[in-house]
């Protein structure tokens, strides 16, 4: 069994960082919400900037109703935000246990070519979600 090189421990790190911390930032607002008992998640930064609702709005509210069990109201929140979840659970799970175990996985290049392409499928999920948002009642 070959070692994996420097640099692809270092990629798989910054991207199990990055998408973990992608998946998990919604749950640490809903904690520290619930702790001090405030709305954080009730203002979204885009919309109070620009004026209206970007691709990501309703994410946090969507994945909270997912935690709940709410499916039907994690949908109204954003459409996109079941997939989104479930996309950002499988790669996160591939690069923990990629990471944590020496498992080789497929090819580096290979390998990065499936994350990129994962990444443009995860923003035109939330795009195409954020259009529809009006559609839905």
């Amino acid at each position: 069994m070959s070692t994996l090189n420097h640099d692809q421990n270092r990629w798989r790190l910054r991207m199990l960082l990055f998408h973990g911390g992608m998946l998990l930032a919604p749950l640490v607002v809903l904690f520290v919400e619930a702790l001090l008992k405030i709305d954080a998640i009730g203002h979204c930064l885009f919309k109070s900037v620009l004026g209206f609702e970007g691709p990501a709005c309703g994410i946090s509210h969507s994945v909270h109703a997912l935690v709940n069990g709410q499916a039907e109201a994690a949908i109204h929140f954003h459409p996109a935000g079941p997939a989104v979840m479930a996309m950002l659970v499988m790669m996160t799970s591939y690069l923990a246990v990629v990471t944590t175990t020496g498992w080789r996985g497929c090819a580096w290049a290979r390998e990065v070519r499936i994350y990129k392409t994962l990444e443009l499928v995860v923003i035109a999920v939330l795009v195409l979600g954020w259009a529809a948002k009006p559609l839905i009642p």
